[in-house]
């Protein structure tokens, strides 16, 4: 299971760095519906991720650009306009932030009110917090292998003198007893031992 933990997030950083490598060069875009209240959307564009969520209390449908630069959401019952976004250049706005609110409609206008629910950033920030744990147990992992003593587990440094069940108790981790220099009973011999030369480190 940790593993595919590890392989997941892995793949996942690496997908959203190609992404937003390519949101440079063209937009990134993938549209989704929920119901006929509730959509969203995923675009890379501009060195920026937006992940917005739009709720309407009506059925709605989404007219957007082929520059992907405005949206409008019109109502489905008379096309009534609920709502005009723009997405401006990383620069004008705050590059990482978090969004959270309501449109409601002018006095006097019979639009619905729409709800965006989202996130914009940069695409280091995601690409650093999936990366941040395989990295972090592959350093661990590195730096354990490099200070293991000699009789000692490689996963958890526990000491296993003396252990000749080929498996560490602490932590199950299974191990050749001859590889780590401890005594061993010779069955045709019970009172005599084999004793396997030393692990030395080099």
């Amino acid at each position: 299971m940790r593993r595919i933990l590890l392989l997941f997030l892995t793949l996942s950083a690496a997908g959203v760095a190609v992404l937003a490598t390519a949101g440079e060069v063209l937009p990134v875009f993938q549209f989704y519906r929920v119901s006929d209240h509730i959509h969203g959307y995923l675009l890379f564009r501009e060195g920026l991720i937006r992940f917005y969520w739009y709720r309407c209390p009506d059925p709605v449908w989404f007219d957007i650009d082929d520059d992907l630069r405005r949206v409008v959401v019109h109502r489905v019952s008379d096309g009534e306009v609920c709502l005009r976004l723009q997405h401006v250049p990383m620069g004008r706005i705050a590059a990482n932030a978090f969004v959270a609110q309501e449109y409601k409609p002018r006095r006097g206008s019979v639009a619905s009110p729409v709800k965006i629910v989202g996130a914009r950033m940069q695409p280091a920030l995601p690409v650093a917090l999936l990366a941040a744990y395989p990295l972090w147990r592959f350093g661990r992992d590195r730096w354990r292998r490099w200070r293991i003593r000699p009789g000692h587990c490689k996963n958890c440094l526990y000491d296993l003198t003396g252990n000749i069940t080929g498996r560490c108790p602490e932590c199950g981790t299974e191990f050749d007893p001859q590889e780590y220099g401890i005594a061993i009973a010779d069955e045709s011999h019970p009172d005599r031992f084999a004793m396997p030369p030393p692990h030395h480190r080099t």
